[in-house]
């Protein structure tokens, strides 16, 4: 049959990214640990100036191949991009995979486990050389020191959403469950799950004891994350869900 995709384009423009998205795929995430899961995947590749198009088909074989039901460490992810390349005859290609992970945790009076939820995006691009990016978002309590400064007792709270991004990743010194416990150091508290009474006050008092700006988040969160040097560049985003004002605030910085 003919194939429409291997007519030459005279346009001589280059497409950067042509694939699929919103496709979800499961498969096993191995990073220390194994974690089941399900991903919202995006993957594609770079059509050269002379193609009239991409062979989308050949994308779908190579992560059927590679990814669906796959027990997969970050070194893997890295060559099914290059796969990716080679399977639909481009200089370039790229994977992104969206998922979530649990993690255990044991309250911290009452000694109770728990679980707690981290949302993960990996990204992964090769065109020349192999770029990976990972993203890892987590909740966790901040308390005002100003507000515990001015009043003259108590402090308002809320709950603050804090998004790592680590560039240009090593994968084979990446510990994503260290990472996440670094992550949640830097709170005026770590949240969870479930807690009893005993918790509740234990994450109250401590939590006003550590009292932070989201400024101090960010400063904290860089410093701490870059002794790891595992990436090239470090990014924090956080967004505090204010309790008293009617916006909430955000927050960001690199190192």
């Amino acid at each position: 049959m003919r194939d429409v995709h291997e007519e030459y384009d005279k346009r001589n423009i280059e497409v950067h990214n042509i694939g699929i998205c919103d496709m979800k795929m499961p498969f096993c995430f191995v990073n220390k640990i194994e974690t089941n899961t399900i991903a919202e995947v995006s993957a594609g590749v770079l059509l050269n100036k002379e193609k009239r198009g991409a062979h989308l088909s050949r994308i779908m074989e190579v992560l059927n191949e590679r990814l669906y039901l796959k027990k997969l460490s970050l070194v893997d992810f890295e060559n099914i991009v290059n796969d990716l390349s080679e399977k639909c005859e481009s200089t370039g290609a790229y994977l992104e995979l969206k998922f979530t992970i649990f993690t255990e945790k044991v309250t911290p009076v009452s000694k109770l486990n728990t679980c707690e939820e981290v949302e993960i995006v990996l990204n992964m691009r090769v065109c020349g050389k192999s770029v990976m990016s990972i993203e890892i978002t987590k909740y966790g309590m901040m308390v005002c020191p100003c507000s515990k400064q001015i009043s003259e007792y108590g402090a308002h709270a809320q709950k603050c959403r804090v998004s790592v991004v680590f560039v240009d990743v090593n994968p084979l010194k990446f510990d994503v469950t260290e990472v996440i416990r670094i992550i949640e150091q830097q709170f005026s508290s770590e949240v969870y799950s479930l807690i009893k009474r005993s918790d509740e006050q234990f994450i109250t008092e401590s939590s006003y004891e550590n009292a932070k700006f989201s400024e101090d988040l960010v400063r904290d969160c860089l410093l701490a994350l870059a002794k790891t040097d595992t990436a090239a560049k470090v990014k924090v985003k956080v967004k505090n869900m204010e309790s008293i004002h009617k916006h909430n605030v955000y927050a960001y910085g690199e190192i």
